[in-house]
């Protein structure tokens, strides 16, 4: 059934007085759709473009009408949703969003296509315009095919039902990266350890593949995760390692952790991505201390829904290929055993000065961030990445004893004793100080490479002039306690903490209060704080390439 709407409005210079004036178009001749079926095919022809398609029944009749367009991609935890606006005619080879495709036959199983009393009739032209609202949609169509035109309407709910298809995978370039040594593969009989590399893509901040590989247990030194080198050659994924050189897949059931994985981070936290069961990661070294990666690997697509902690399983991926190229490792990071330069004990004398802010883990656990230092540094939080990351940019000279205190939600300044949370899980447990965590936040790391929780560094130029972490002057902190209290108008904090090796830095410091300067400035006063005082931020979970960090005159330390 077709509507022919070729009005000849012939009499539009005509004299207004002799009444001519054509009456005025109506939706009475929009033919009422009926909604059939709605399927949602993900990027099945073509990245970035969302393949929907839908077919209606015009009302009373037996004809058909099928629209296939391509809008926006939504991922795997979201329900699919058609983006409003007006829908152009495109082509099929290139999708593009806001566009529809047309069959270019009748017995095509895709593209746009009308059926009048079951005969095809091709399509050539017109728009399709989309509203979307709580209440659902109304779309409209005006479509021409030859010189007739399709003009029609539907208004109602839509459900996608979701049967996406992924398009071919292309390789994905890595540019930041980290090589952690994590200790003791426990799963395995026999004694090797766990050597686990991290890359970014480079165009994606907030996805990432981690490669957890079985290495030789280290024996050399006191401190064997000290010298955990880059291992070499084409290491296969194994279900359950018992060897070195082998990558640990992750297994549906996830019941140990996540090993080897490609993830997608939102807003801080895991959505989505593949569980690696499967294939070879080869790692070539070309050069001192430099080494370029490649993947062909393959697993199980995985998501969280919205809201929800259960994991989903989807279809198997293959040609999961990631090429990363001159990567920098002389030692993977100990996280057994965090790093100290020290030779001696150290005792603070001088941190005259405190910075302050706060850090949402969760909306029942801040983190406060507290940095004393000497007066002679400063410390700047005037840059890009402070509100995502918490880069900090250092200049001058002087000591630095950064504390982070996990607290519950509580505005108040923190008072008590705070011990050190002795383990290197990503744990924030309340009413303890979090130990150092030895994980580069590449590029944007602090200046000894250290990343979160709590440790000391010195600062000072060197021989380039250039301010940077002097030798034998900075440690991760594992152990000891940070003790805060509260008399007067003033807060006392009692610094006793150890490295590694058992070097003790120790200082009591005294803070006057005040009730004027912001929250998280650089100040010999510590504010009183109120629930108006502070800035919780979340806190990310990204990594930023060392050409993310703007020229500056200072360091960049990162939260």
């Amino acid at each position: 059934m077709f509507a022919t709407f070729a009005a000849a409005l012939t009499m539009m210079s005509c004299n207004k007085d002799e009444g001519t004036t054509p009456p005025p178009e109506t939706e009475d001749d929009e033919l009422k759709l009926n909604l059939d079926e709605a399927l949602y095919y993900g990027e099945k022809l073509g990245a970035d473009a969302g393949y929907y398609s839908m077919t209606f029944v015009v009302d009373d009749t037996n004809n058909k009408l099928r629209l296939d367009m391509f809008g926006s991609v939504v991922d795997p935890t979201n329900k699919p949703k058609l983006s409003a606006g007006s829908y152009e005619l495109g082509t099929r080879e290139t999708p593009t969003a806001k566009t529809y495709f047309v069959a270019t036959s009748g017995t095509d199983t895709e593209g746009t296509l009308y059926w009048n009393n079951e005969t095809p009739v091709l399509i050539t032209g017109g728009t399709v315009n989309v509203q979307s609202a709580a209440g659902g949609y109304t779309i409209k169509v005006e479509l021409t095919a030859g010189d007739e035109t399709i003009k029609a309407k539907y208004s109602g709910n839509i459900s996608f039902e979701d049967v996406r298809v992924d398009p071919p995978r292309t390789p994905i370039t890595a540019n930041a990266y980290i090589a952690q040594y994590n200790g003791e593969y426990t799963l395995a009989t026999n004694q090797v350890g766990t050597l686990v590399f991290l890359m970014q893509d480079a165009e994606n901040t907030n996805q990432q593949l981690q490669l957890s590989i079985t290495i030789p247990y280290p024996t050399e030194g006191d401190y064997p995760a000290d010298y955990v080198t880059m291992p070499e050659g084409t290491f296969e994924v194994v279900d359950n390692p018992q060897e070195a050189y082998q990558i640990i897949p992750t297994s549906n059931d996830v019941a140990e952790g996540t090993y080897s994985a490609e993830i997608v981070y939102k807003s801080g936290t895991i959505s989505y991505g593949v569980l690696i069961q499967g294939g070879t990661v080869t790692i070539t070294k070309t050069g001192e201390n430099t080494y370029d990666i490649t993947t062909d690997l393959s697993g199980t697509k995985f998501s969280y829904p919205s809201g929800s902690t259960n994991i989903q399983l989807g279809q198997e991926v293959t040609d999961i290929v990631w090429t990363l190229t001159g990567a920098k490792v002389q030692y993977a990071l100990d996280m057994t055993n965090p790093m100290s330069s020290l030779t001696e004990n150290k005792e603070l004398t001088d941190l005259t000065s405190i910075f302050i802010d706060t850090w949402q883990v969760s909306t029942t656990t801040h983190i406060w961030r507290i940095l004393l230092h000497e007066n002679d540094l400063v410390l700047d939080d005037t840059n890009e990445y402070y509100e995502t990351n918490g880069t900090l940019y250092v200049s001058g000279e002087g000591d630095v004893m950064m504390i982070q205190l996990c607290t519950d939600a509580n505005t108040q300044f923190p008072v008590g004793k705070f011990a050190l949370e002795n383990s290197y899980d990503y744990l924030y447990p309340q009413g303890q100080t979090l130990s150092g965590k030895p994980i580069v936040n590449a590029g944007g790391a602090d200046a000894l490479g250290l990343g979160v929780g709590t440790w000391y560094f010195n600062i000072g130029l060197n021989d380039e002039g250039q301010p940077a972490t002097l030798g034998g002057a900075g440690a991760v902190i594992k152990e000891g306690y940070v003790e805060i209290s509260e008399a007067d108008d003033a807060y006392t904090f009692d610094i006793n903490v150890l490295d590694k090796y058992g070097h003790t830095i120790t200082g009591t410091f005294k803070f006057t209060k005040s009730t004027e300067g912001a929250a998280n400035f650089s100040a010999n006063g510590v504010k009183v704080f109120n629930a108006s005082d502070l800035q919780v931020r979340p806190m990310m979970n990204t990594l930023m390439p060392y050409s993310a960090i703007a020229e500056h005159p200072g360091i960049a330390v990162a939260f």
